[in-house]
């Protein structure tokens, strides 16, 4: 683990501190007290002028260095400024003199956090729980760096005494939650979920990861319910995934149009993914729609000329249909691109023996059989002719 030490501020920052102050009129280092200076920053840190708020905290430290006050708003400007290692060094300094500041260690907690040293994080907020053991966020900061680190089981404690402290909170239900996801624990999950969303309504992630609960747990109804109450509060954020998840939903409910009804829409938005076409084939087929499905086929391998898989399955629907024409065109691709294909040799020998050539369909047909084409499969007068590649 990495470790990261409090940077002391230099001799020459120091100097650069008394010569500003030093250059300031003595009315404006003078004029307030500490308190009053600090007011004064925290007023400024409340409205987003952080810089502003530091000028401040620095003269309240000219007037006393030891202000604890001072140093731990000086941190926290630091700290919304995300400049960590000052922020770091003015709580350590806080915390000198005041070892009971619990927000110190969050703070200082949530930067370690932030750098991904989370054995340290886990320390300050150990810290923070010593001093008060019924501090739920101090729980909750501490269950996501166990969460980080894989410790699954120690972050749902974590998330369970916090729970315990603060039973209205809506973000510890939605951190369990999570947890309880990541877990496989599906019924716990959307539990929290749910009870995120009481607490929550506005929230759209919460909703989210509910439907991702209902989902793995093959709750398709509650999923379609779910996905349908997003679009509909919060149109802005479905997206792509979503209308797969609402495909796959209907699909496994045999809710075949309103699955095709799904797909359509995803390969409105990126027609160049040939996996949505696809998925919509699959349904067609389901539907009994053979020429819808075929028509998707073709749009994959308009987009992937050398994707065996959908050139074979064209080759098949074309045969279904008698098509011979086709059936030898697609045959002939497939060899072209696998040369040992049994499958496309004996759709060539067939056609050639439906077109009444049944000495051209014979050497075709014989190389079938010994590429491995189950003799089953094979019509009786091809069988017949392939008879030789058949091993004995």
């Amino acid at each position: 683990m990495k470790h990261y030490f409090l940077r002391h501020l230099s001799h020459h920052l120091l100097l650069a501190v008394l010569l500003f102050v030093g250059a300031m009129p003595a009315s404006l280092a003078q004029s307030y007290t500490v308190r009053e200076n600090v007011e004064k920053g925290k007023a400024e840190m409340e409205k987003g002028f952080f810089e502003e708020a530091l000028s401040y905290f620095n003269r309240a430290l000219m007037i006393d260095s030891r202000s604890e006050e001072a140093l731990f708003e000086r941190g926290r400007a630091f700290w919304w400024m995300k400049k960590y290692d000052d922020a770091l060094y003015d709580f350590q300094m806080a915390l000198d003199i005041d070892p009971n500041r619990i927000d110190s260690y969050i703070l200082m907690g949530t930067i370690y956090y932030e750098k991904k040293n989370y054995t340290d994080a886990i320390d300050k907020y150990n810290k923070a729980l010593a001093l008060s053991p019924n501090y739920a966020l101090a729980y909750n900061y501490r269950a996501e760096c166990h969460k980080e680190m894989g410790l699954l089981n120690d972050a749902l404690d974590d998330y369970n005494q916090a729970i315990r402290f603060e039973p209205n909170m809506a973000v510890l239900y939605f951190g369990r939650g999570q947890c309880n996801l990541e877990l496989h624990n599906y019924e716990a999950a959307e539990s929290d979920f749910s009870q995120a969303m009481q607490l929550a309504p506005d929230q759209a992630h919460y909703l989210e990861e509910r439907i991702s609960a209902r989902f793995l747990k093959q709750d398709f109804v509650g999923t379609i319910e779910d996905l349908q109450g997003l679009k509909e509060s919060f149109p802005a954020l479905f997206e792509t995934f979503h209308y797969g998840l609402l495909a796959t939903s209907h699909g496994m409910l045999q809710n075949y149009p309103q699955a095709v009804e799904a797909v359509s829409v995803i390969i409105e938005k990126t027609p160049q993914e040939a996996s949505y076409y696809a998925e919509r084939a699959s349904y067609f087929k389901l539907m009994n729609q053979p020429d819808n499905a075929l028509q998707d086929y073709l749009s994959i391998v308009a987009l992937e000329p050398d994707n065996i898989m959908y050139l074979e399955a064209i080759g098949e629907m074309y045969a279904a249909q008698e098509n011979l024409e086709q059936t030898l065109v697609y045959a002939q691709k497939i060899v072209d691109l696998q040369p040992e294909n049994a499958q496309a040799h004996y759709w060539i020998g067939w056609v050639f023996l439906r077109q009444g050539n049944p000495k051209t369909a014979k050497p075709v047909l014989v190389k079938a059989a010994q590429l491995g084409y189950p003799k089953e499969k094979m019509e009786a007068s091809a069988q017949k002719l392939a008879k030789k590649g058949f091993s004995k």
